[in-house]
């Protein structure tokens, strides 16, 4: 195997080593993160926009049903 041809095959398995190494060190950390710290966003199931009005600072603010849930279930 000529010299060039084996350098670039070298340098192709040290590209995908560190690809394999990142993404196992990424999911690694993910999995290390406490559900408190995970965004929750709490739900309310919907059938359609009327189910979905919130009270904010005494004033109604419509929110969109999607996929029967509400897009927004807290006041910003």
């Amino acid at each position: 195997m000529p010299k060039k041809e084996r350098n670039t095959r070298q340098i192709m398995t040290l590209i995908i080593l560190i690809i394999f190494i990142s993404s196992t060190i990424g999911f690694a950390i993910m999995s290390f993160r406490t559900p408190q710290e995970q965004e929750q966003k709490p739900f309310k199931p919907c059938a359609n926009d009327s189910d979905c009005i919130l009270i904010c600072n005494n004033i109604p603010v419509y929110v969109n049903c999607t996929n029967n849930m509400c897009e927004i279930t807290e006041c910003p």
